[in-house]
């Protein structure tokens, strides 16, 4: 399978390579970047990786971007979703040993335009992406600019008729998002697969909401390696 061009984060190294069970490719090896390391982000460094693709152009086969991201050998695929119509077409959720999980969602553009929900954020760069958007049938996205890991804290929440916000802890994730989204920014929608999503040329989001009482160093190395190894095929 030929790579496109990736960004200065690592990719896998592969020492060697098997099919797992679910159908993800095995490696045993895995890079880091400088950026990585001037970020303080240390690569989930377990025994072996795998690496897991997206379905819906299989499944349905009809031309859309099919997207792959590198998991850790102990993190299990606990959903894998496909759609031929409706609103969400695909989903993907992985979860690690201690419950933390990562989702890929792919999402009508529609659904981006409900507005439920005013929420204010700050959205902080976390680490690099190997992501780069590139041209689909026809069409160049490259406009979308570089795209990075980013922290996502939630400030502010306000609800839709009414002028009452809830402000305070309200939730963090890290989210694949372009680089250009960094800042201080309002989200019109309470959905995470919403709010986080960037249109390519549907509505596409990879992220992790950090649970209650935050992640681990473990956890948070292991989930940022994930989102920066997302990219398209």
């Amino acid at each position: 399978m030929q790579q496109k061009g990736l960004s200065s984060v690592a990719w896998l190294t592969p020492i060697r390579a098997s099919t797992c069970s679910d159908g993800c490719q095995q490696f045993t090896e895995m890079g880091k970047s400088e950026s990585d390391a001037a970020n303080g982000i240390e690569p989930n460094l377990s025994l072996a990786e795998r690496t897991c693709t997206t379905r819906y152009t299989e499944v349905v086969r009809v031309e859309f971007p099919v997207f792959e991201f590198s998991l850790p050998f102990d993190w299990e695929i606990v959903k894998d979703d496909v759609k031929e119509a409706g609103d969400l077409f695909e989903t993907i959720s992985a979860r690690g040993s201690s419950g933390v999980e990562v989702t890929y969602s792919d999402l009508s553009p529609s659904v981006g335009g409900v507005r439920n929900s005013s929420i204010r954020a700050l959205v902080e760069r976390a680490a690099d992406s190997s992501f780069e958007p590139g041209v689909l049938q026809g069409e160049d996205w490259s406009s979308l600019g570089k795209f990075m890991v980013a922290k996502v804290t939630l400030q502010a929440w306000c609800h839709k008729g009414s002028m009452d916000c809830d402000t305070g802890e309200l939730g963090q994730y890290y989210a694949v998002l372009p680089v250009s989204m960094e800042g201080e920014r309002e989200f019109n929608s309470a959905f995470p697969d919403v709010f986080l999503g960037f249109k390519y040329p549907r509505l596409i989001s990879f992220y992790c909401e950090v649970p209650e009482g935050g992640l681990s160093t473990a956890d948070e190395n292991a989930v940022v390696s994930i989102l920066s190894s997302f990219k398209e095929v």
